[in-house]
């Protein structure tokens, strides 16, 4: 049963949102009608019809605790993962996106019964905690995320310009 569950599959890196989308309705077609629900809503059960098979799909990156200078090769950023990461935008007055001033972010830490790699392509979300960044945060985080990228990018031999623009 899988009914209120949140689960995290594993996939391709190369699979899009939208395709992994599109395999799941034909997957759960034979069930009923599939509706898909937006991913930046929490989810009202109340409001749900009771007939059709409700999904809310977000894409996840790992999330490590630990120095990230510890986790330097591919194999120990995809060994043993157990956490997940996804932000959600939001502003105090309610929308979505808006001037950087009410911009806030929502981070989301799942946690699964098991690590991936797995035998199993898809694993339960056995807890879940949020993070809020209040807009001044968020901004710091908006311009270190940068400042980090810049700093990648000179390193890179030889550099690209348009990444430096």
């Amino acid at each position: 049963q899988i009914n209120g569950a949140e689960m995290i599959y594993k996939e391709n890196a190369m699979v899009r949102v939208a395709d992994f989308t599109e395999r799941l309705k034909k997957q759960y077609s034979s069930l009923g009608t599939l509706v898909i629900l937006p991913n930046t809503q929490a989810v009202d059960k109340s409001k749900l019809e009771s007939d059709d098979i409700h999904v809310q799909i977000t894409a996840v990156t790992p999330y490590f605790e630990d120095d990230p200078i510890e986790r330097k090769t591919e194999w120990d950023n995809n060994f043993n993962v157990r956490e997940f990461i996804f932000e959600t935008p939001f502003t105090s007055t309610g929308k979505a996106h808006g001037d950087l001033s009410v911009q806030c972010k929502r981070k989301t830490i799942v946690k699964t019964e098991k690590s991936f790699p797995y035998v199993k392509k898809r694993l339960k979300v056995i807890s879940k905690r949020e993070v809020i960044l209040q807009p001044l945060q968020n901004a710091i985080e908006i311009i270190q995320t940068r400042e980090k990228a810049l700093r990648m990018e000179l390193h890179r031999s030889p550099a690209n310009p348009k990444t430096l623009q």
